[in-house]
């Protein structure tokens, strides 16, 4: 019995196969079986010789052969798949213990470690003997740089300790929390705001967001997205939210409605995420409401430029490193460039050469702000004109401007010659006159009379030089005249004026006044009997030479007859009738000069 005993007990200290072998051969000990064959997971035992009929019982996880006494066999038969069935459990068992991944401690009443399996010795060695607590605890263990779930199941008589591997979870859910952690901070820092909305319905905001909303955080979660965009932008929003929830991520700008009422622009941008659990829209806004009122503003600014650059009266041009940028109408009227010929050209190619480096100076010495001569009619200043050192300059053709402005400083200065010339010479012609008339009538003096008269005709002279002064300063339009039908005109007063030649000049009314002058001229000073006029043409000119046979005029003044106020000799009276003369054939674009008659007198 005792012998029996043992030999049970071996069987259930072998592995699986030795156990089905030992099994067997226990078996056939007894009376009666002579012959066993085990086939079980995958192992094969027999023991004994078959002699006989031999049974065969067969299951889903066994099959059993027997030869012997069929009654024994019958009883046996049962028993036997109960201790295979058996054994190919504790088998499993034992094969899981060794291969799972979770740690399993066997503890006794006292929580003392009875046993361990394979990977419970891998990872915190033989424990066997030591107390529980001494190791691990329930819960959360961390072990060898693992963490462990631990779980403590107790039984009748021990307690079953399983820890599972979460090392792998636990990373992913520090992971999480210090990606949340930062998201949050960076929320919460973020100057731009953050709004997450799911189907319309907002689920979170920043603080930024609601700085530019001007809702708080409770006023504005759960809220409609919509109530936060401006009408006009809803459909522009719903079609960039539709495009982010199918992977793109655009960047528009986008016009909002503040909790006050108020428009604002922001900057958007965002994609899609998940939201606990749920597929959501993240976006990312910027307040650039400043730089929109700004933008404005300088397209304003822009608009106003480019209407005065382009419709001002005054050329304007603009360099980038010496050539033209940009032209406005006017100055391609002034220049006769269009503005495609100027583009790209250097500004000093459209100036005379000799006329180049004095322009240049000017222009230097204004962007310096230095003052530069009157006749200079442009002004450049610095600029910076996409976003490069430029020049922007403004020419005005004040051409005819300067001739009105001469001529009106001309005539200015006529009139008042004329006015001091009434004033003065014939109130003291008119002056001599009458005192000359009131000696003469009371004595009968012949003399005084001759002498009055002489004043009269003095004073009857300047005025009629003072017509010929209007005549010189009257803008009339020029016409094509005929010289010698004015001439003879002339001549009609005088005796002795022959004409020769003929032409015709670009003149006006002023023109018999100059003519005349001179004749009255040349019979009065000269002494002369005689005067000719010859008249003659080219394509360009019409020249009146006219000549008398008097004394002649001394070589000192002859520099000087022509100038305002100069008098010479007994017979002198205004010093204005060459003077006129001047001014009458200067108006007309032409010159006027004195030369020595070679027979005798002079020649103009």
């Amino acid at each position: 019995m005792e012998k029996s005993l043992i030999e049970v007990l071996e069987i259930f200290s072998e592995d699986f196969e030795g156990m089905l072998q030992k099994l067997c051969n226990f078996i056939v000990k007894f009376p009666g079986i002579n012959y066993l064959e085990i086939q079980a997971n995958g192992f094969e035992s027999k023991a004994g010789e078959p002699s006989g009929r031999i049974i065969e019982v067969k299951t889903e996880e066994t099959i059993i052969r027997l030869c012997g006494d069929e009654e024994k066999i019958k009883r046996l038969i049962p028993l036997l798949n109960k201790i295979v069935r058996r054994a190919l459990y504790f088998n499993e068992y034992e094969a899981f213990l060794d291969n799972t991944s979770d740690l399993i401690l066997f503890l006794n009443e006292d929580e003392i470690i009875v046993d361990q399996n394979k990977t419970a010795l891998e990872v915190i060695g033989d424990s066997v003997g030591k107390k529980f607590s001494e190791i691990c605890r329930e819960g959360l263990c961390s072990l060898k740089e693992k963490f462990y779930s631990v779980q403590k199941v107790k039984g009748f008589r021990r307690s079953i300790v399983v820890g599972r591997d979460v090392t792998e979870r636990i990373r992913i859910e520090r992971e999480l929390e210090d990606r949340e952690r930062k998201f949050k901070a960076l929320a919460e820092f973020s100057p731009a705001g953050i709004v997450v909305h799911h189907q319309g319905e907002i689920l979170f905001v920043n603080d930024a967001l609601c700085k530019i909303t001007g809702y708080t955080k409770e006023e504005i979660t759960g809220r409609k997205v919509w109530d936060l965009i401006h009408p006009d932008h809803h459909e522009l929003a719903e079609a960039m939210m539709k495009k982010r929830l199918e992977g793109e991520r655009p960047v528009y700008e986008l016009k909002i409605l503040r909790k006050d009422g108020s428009e604002g622009w922001t900057l958007v941008a965002g994609g899609a995420i998940e939201w606990d659990g749920k597929k959501s829209v993240m976006a990312f806004a910027l307040d650039i409401t400043d730089r929109k009122i700004l933008e404005l503003k300088l397209k304003e600014k822009e608009e106003l430029f480019r209407n005065i650059f382009n419709y001002s009266s005054a050329g304007q041009y603009i360099l980038v490193n010496g050539t033209f940028r940009l032209v406005n109408p006017m100055f391609e009227r002034i220049t006769g460039y269009s503005a495609d010929e100027l583009y790209g050209r250097r500004s000093l190619e459209i100036v005379l050469e000799e006329d180049r480096e004095r322009v240049r100076e000017m222009a230097i010495k204004m962007l310096k702000g230095k003052d530069t001569e009157p006749y200079i009619y442009e002004n450049v200043t610095s600029i910076t004109y996409e976003g490069k050192r430029a020049v922007l300059g403004s020419v005005v053709d004040i051409t005819e401007l300067e001739k009105e402005r001469k001529r009106i400083e001309e005539l200015a200065s006529m009139l008042e010659l004329i006015n001091k010339t009434l004033r003065h010479d014939v109130l003291n012609a008119l002056t001599s006159a009458t005192v000359f008339l009131e000696i003469g009538m009371d004595d009968n003096s012949k003399e005084y009379l001759n002498k009055a008269l002489a004043s009269i005709n003095r004073a009857v002279h300047i005025v009629r030089n003072m017509r010929a002064f209007e005549d010189a300063v009257k803008s009339g339009e020029l016409r094509c005249m005929d010289v010698r039908e004015i001439v003879a005109e002339i001549a009609k007063s005088f005796d002795g004026v022959s004409i020769y030649g003929e032409g015709k000049a670009l003149a006006d009314d002023g023109l018999r006044s100059a003519v005349e002058n001179i004749v009255n001229n040349a019979f009065i000073h000269s002494g002369t009997d005689r005067v000719e006029i010859v008249i003659s043409e080219t394509p360009e000119w019409c020249e009146i030479r006219i000549a008398d046979f008097g004394v002649g005029i001394p070589d000192e003044i002859k520099e000087k007859i022509f100038d305002q106020g100069f008098k010479y000799g007994e017979t002198a009276h205004t010093g204005l009738g060459l003077y006129i003369a001047r001014k009458i054939v200067e108006r007309y674009g032409g010159e006027i000069w004195v030369e020595d008659n070679c027979r005798k007198g002079q020649f103009l």
